[in-house]
């Protein structure tokens, strides 16, 4: 299976944690220039719409922002036929 991740603080590196743990392939969508990529994260991505173009193939989306972006966030991984969790 193949994700994206939204967002990379706090609740971000939780969920790439728990990817992990199954073998999912996965990359993030995050804005911070200092940002460490964990070993099992393939790539970053400024925003959501150079991730989806990119990585063809994805299987779904986390969105793990604040909420305050979850609305915009979602209807971009919807417009592109991305299933969102």
């Amino acid at each position: 299976m193949r994700a994206i991740l939204i967002g990379f603080g706090r609740a971000g590196r939780r969920h790439g944690t728990a990817l992990d743990k199954p073998g999912i392939e996965w990359a993030i969508v995050e804005t911070n220039d200092s940002l460490f990529l964990p070993p099992t994260c393939k790539f970053a991505f400024p925003d959501i719409e150079d991730a989806i173009r990119f990585t063809n193939g994805l299987d779904f989306a986390i969105i793990a922002t604040p909420p305050s972006l979850h609305l915009a966030q979602i209807k971009t991984c919807l417009d592109a036929g991305l299933p969102v969790l």
